[in-house]
C-alpha cells in the first residue's frame, strides 16, 4: 500500500516539475505579462468624439485590456466622414495604443493620415492624437512629413498639428519650404 502511494506521488511529481511555461510561446501577451480581455481579429474599433463624427477603426488584430483602460489594435485602417457621409479623413498604422477613456491614440510604425478635401496628408513612423483637441503629435525626434494636394512637402521632427485649426508647427524643420499665395 505505501509503495503504491509513494509510486503515485512520484508519478504525479515528475509530471507538474516536467512542465512549463514558456513566454515565447504564448500569443497575445503584452509586455505588462496581462492577457486581454477580448480578443478580436478582422474587427472594428469606434472611437466616439465630443465634437463630430466618429473615428471608425477596421483592424487585423484588436485587444481589449479592461483592467488597464486600454485596447492595442495592430495592421489597421481608419476613416472618418462627415453628416453627409463624405470623407473628412482617413489613414493606416502597424500598431496602435487606444486610451479607452480619453480615447486618445498612440499609433506606432508606417503611420499615415491625409485630410480632405484638401488633401493634406501626415506621415511618420509615430503619431499621437489627443482626441478632445483634435491634436497630433510626432514623438520625441520622430520625423514628420506634411504634404498639401500632393506637390508641396515639408518634412521635419517635433511636429504638432491642430487638426480643429488647421495648423501645423515644427520645431526644426529638416526639408522642404512652403509659400502660401
Amino acid at each position: 500500500m505505501n509503495i503504491g502511494r509513494f509510486c503515485l506521488i512520484c508519478s504525479i511529481s515528475l509530471f507538474l516539475f516536467s512542465c512549463s511555461l514558456e513566454e515565447d510561446g504564448i500569443t497575445g501577451l503584452q509586455e505588462s505579462g496581462t492577457f486581454p480581455e477580448i480578443l478580436l481579429e478582422k474587427s472594428t474599433y469606434i472611437i466616439s468624439l465630443e465634437e463630430g463624427n466618429p473615428i471608425v477603426i477596421n483592424g487585423d488584430r484588436i485587444e481589449i485590456y479592461k483592467e488597464e483602460q486600454k485596447a492595442v489594435i495592430e495592421e489597421a485602417s481608419f476613416t472618418q466622414k462627415d453628416d453627409d457621409s463624405r470623407l473628412t479623413m482617413e489613414g493606416s498604422f502597424k500598431k496602435a495604443e487606444v486610451d479607452t477613456i480619453t480615447n486618445d491614440v498612440r499609433m506606432e510604425d508606417s503611420v499615415h493620415l491625409t485630410m480632405y478635401p484638401s488633401l493634406l496628408s501626415i506621415t511618420g513612423e509615430s503619431l499621437s492624437f489627443e482626441s478632445e483637441d483634435r491634436i497630433v503629435r510626432s514623438d520625441g525626434d520622430s520625423s514628420i512629413t506634411l504634404t498639401i494636394e500632393g506637390e508641396k512637402s515639408l518634412r521635419g521632427t517635433g511636429f504638432t498639428g491642430d487638426l480643429s485649426r488647421w495648423t501645423f508647427e515644427f520645431e526644426q524643420l529638416q526639408e522642404g519650404v512652403f509659400t502660401y499665395e
